[in-house]
């Protein structure tokens, strides 16, 4: 999992890696170093806290693509766990969650606020990303250059 928090608040960054552990959690995994320190850009180990297979995987990022988007919650746990990430998330204007093969991508929308996005990638995508990291600290160029492929 990569993540960027465009913020230098502590604090706010704080919060914000908070509210994703819990959201990580109800999805059915751990972070591997969860006393690793929140910054605005780090990589973390998620692991599975049960035995699933790579389709499960999926299936479980996947639900967090249709939470984000569609506001369709596989139980009452992640619609409380996304809703509350949303919205501390909402208090930076830049946020970028890279796991696996989904992104997340909040920016500022035409109206100013705040606005998060769920993407399946492909795998031109995740070996673009992989060559340009420097891209997940930088949401608006990302979102230009992941819809060239």
């Amino acid at each position: 999992m990569n993540v960027f928090i465009g913020s230098d608040n502590e604090t706010k960054i704080k919060a914000i890696h908070d509210k994703m552990m819990a959201l990580v959690d109800v999805l059915g995994f751990r972070f591997y170093n969860p006393k690793k320190k929140p910054q605005y850009f780090s990589e973390r180990m998620c692991v599975s806290k049960e035995e699933i297979n790579i389709e499960q995987v999926y299936e479980k990022f996947y639900s967090l693509h249709d939470a984000v988007n569609l506001q369709k919650y596989t139980c009452q746990e992640m619609k409380v766990a996304v809703e509350s990430f949303l919205t501390e998330a909402a208090k930076v204007t830049e946020v970028t969650v890279k796991i696996g093969s989904l992104l997340l991508v909040q920016i500022l929308s035409e109206n100013k606020k705040p606005k998060m996005t769920a993407m399946k990638l492909s795998i031109s995508n995740m070996i673009h990303l992989d060559k340009n990291e420097k891209l997940l600290k930088d949401p608006k160029q990302l979102l230009k250059e992941i819809h060239n492929f």
